[in-house]
């Protein structure tokens, strides 16, 4: 560490710490294990985080983050950037960590006004960082590479696990369908080679034992797909797609005997909130460094060798080689060994 640094690191108060994460919902829960990390390292920091508007919601009550700037992307997004670029430098940040490597991110990175500019070297603003740190695709968690960027402005931070908060359903008939034991299901995801495939979800709940009660949630636009796996076995099964706020989501996973999710944000809620999942990867791999951090937490995926596996570090539309492979070739006892 610079000598500079090291003396603002020493003998200033790193008081207020802003970090950058405007990406999808589940980079910004596991981004909050950073926020985690430098709670219990500084205790009275005031720390908050930047998000896109759709991604707020899920830090409302937050353990560990005070406050939460939104950046609009959706409409006026340059004029909300600068909005918020004010918003921010208001604040007058001792330290501001960007996870994105985005040029947007790093203009509002280098334009803070913050003592400490820290973020990947892949970001097109990182020449102007104060602190800079490479940014490692695979092999690594991402609570790792963020960790890793960070102790470059806080050298005695810890690795902890991201952390949300949990809110009880209001919705009555779901809260009394939930007294009884029960597993939920996750099927969705923004990218469609990542989604485990529908038939393969209904061949595992044909085989769920009759005394076992399923739900299944994600979002409003889940719910075809949720009733297509629910017809399978319409018995002691609910379909709660687009009726749960993701913190509402986060309560059920909790009670749940185990849940089975996506390489997807349902994965990550269940990480923050320590709830048992199971992860399924069709065409992503662990080694991206997206994988469950629960206490009780399995990863499911083909157990022999695809050539053609990963097909990218995100899903695709569609398997590239018609064939999908990598979902279809799991077998339904990975998953009924798991309840």
């Amino acid at each position: 560490m610079p000598f500079t640094l090291l003396f603002l690191y020493n003998f200033v108060p790193m008081k207020k710490v802003l970090i950058i994460q405007t990406a999808s919902l589940g980079d910004v829960i596991l981004a909050t294990a950073t926020a985690h990390s430098v709670r219990i390292l500084l205790p009275d920091a005031f720390i908050c985080i930047l998000v896109k508007d759709s991604c707020s919601h899920v830090l409302d009550n937050s353990p560990v983050i005070d406050h939460v700037f939104v950046w609009n992307k959706k409409k006026h997004k340059y004029s909300n950037l600068f909005s918020v670029l004010k918003d921010i430098r208001r604040e007058k940040f001792d330290v501001t960590i960007n996870f994105q490597r985005f040029f947007s991110s790093g203009f509002l990175t280098v334009f803070s006004r913050s003592k400490i500019s820290a973020g990947f070297n892949s970001n097109p603003m990182s020449l102007f960082f104060n602190q800079k740190a490479k940014h490692q695709q695979s092999g690594m968690h991402e609570i790792e590479r963020n960790l890793a960027l960070a102790v470059k402005c806080f050298p005695d931070l810890s690795l902890k696990k991201p952390a949300i908060a949990v809110s009880k359903p209001v919705n009555s008939a779901i809260l009394d369908f939930c007294q009884s034991r029960f597993i939920a299901i996750f099927p969705g995801s923004l990218w469609p080679t990542k989604q485990f495939p529908v038939e393969q979800w209904r061949c595992f709940m044909q085989k769920i034992p009759a005394g076992l009660f399923v739900i299944i949630a994600g979002s409003a636009a889940d719910k075809k797909i949720a009733n297509d796996i629910l017809a399978a076995r319409p018995e002691n099964t609910k379909n709660v797609c687009g009726d749960l706020s993701v913190l509402e989501s986060a309560w059920i996973m909790k009670h749940a005997v185990m849940n089975f999710t996506n390489d997807s944000a349902p994965t990550h809620i269940a990480s923050a909130v320590n709830a048992p999942v199971a992860t399924i990867f069709c065409s992503t791999v662990p080694a991206f460094g997206f994988t469950p951090l629960s206490d009780n937490a399995h990863i499911i995926e083909f157990q022999g060798a695809l050539p053609c596996r990963p097909c990218g570090v995100h899903g695709h539309k569609s398997c590239p080689l018609k064939h999908f492979d990598c979902g279809k070739k799991i077998e339904t006892k990975q998953l009924l060994e798991l309840i």
